[in-house]
């Protein structure tokens, strides 16, 4: 039902929003992680979509450079927003990480169970945000922002491969083949620590390069000025 909401959602606005701004760049779940953790772009690829740039998304997340959340801050939602997806991301995984398999949710306190400590983690993470934001400049708030998606990204990964092997501690949630009687456990914590180093070097201490996603098409309104230019001439 959630699923065929959210394809019927994503139709509608089609027929109300120009180009991107229908669904990709604003109610899609998986854009907004891309946007915290896509902020170091290491090349530009041309654009797939898009054929010419109408300004459907101010500013547009795909051809922004080294753009994240908090760089759309023109109204209070986008805020609200930023510091969901910012300050927030990195509490919330840790506490989904925390909840046990749950058979019956017709429970009312095993739905409590399920969506307090997601939320809890959250608001614990937006509280450490904003304390932390309150004394940077600029530049160390985009730091800061880094830092955080390197936590999140990095919180999901400690409790996920070990998941995905069979060495997770709250039972079978998300096995995809359990090598626990084949590999030591140490060597599946290396494994993480390696990549969540790999993280945090990327997004935290790597060379911010001035690139975007993808490469912008030409504007459709100069697109029209030059088509009457050549007619003219």
């Amino acid at each position: 039902l959630l699923l065929m909401l959210l394809i019927a959602v994503g139709i509608t606005m089609g027929f109300f929003f120009d180009w991107k701004s229908a669904w990709c760049s604003t109610l899609c779940p998986i854009h907004h992680v891309e946007k915290l953790y896509g902020g170091k772009q290491l090349f530009s690829l041309p654009n797939a979509h898009c054929t010419e740039c109408v300004n459907c998304s101010l500013p547009c997340p795909d051809s922004t450079p080294n753009f994240h959340p908090g760089k759309a801050h023109k109204s209070i939602l986008q805020k609200i927003n930023a510091l969901l997806i910012i300050g927030g991301f990195p509490g919330f995984i840790w506490g989904w990480f925390q909840v046990p398999d749950v058979y019956d949710t017709t429970i009312p306190i095993q739905l409590f169970n399920v969506y307090a400590l997601p939320w809890m983690g959250a608001a614990g993470s937006i509280i450490l945000f904003l304390c932390l934001i309150s004394f940077l400049d600029k530049k160390s708030a985009d730091v800061l922002i880094q830092i955080f998606a390197a936590a999140a990204v990095s919180t999901y990964y400690w409790y996920r491969i070990p998941e995905l092997f069979g060495f997770s501690k709250i039972g079978k949630d998300g096995l995809l083949i359990s090598l626990k009687n084949t590999l030591p456990e140490w060597v599946i914590t290396f494994l993480v620590i390696l990549l969540i180093s790999v993280f945090v070097w990327w997004l935290v201490f790597n060379k911010t390069r001035h690139k975007s996603w993808l490469i912008r098409p030409v504007f459709a309104k100069r697109k029209e000025q030059a088509f009457h230019s050549l007619n003219k001439q």
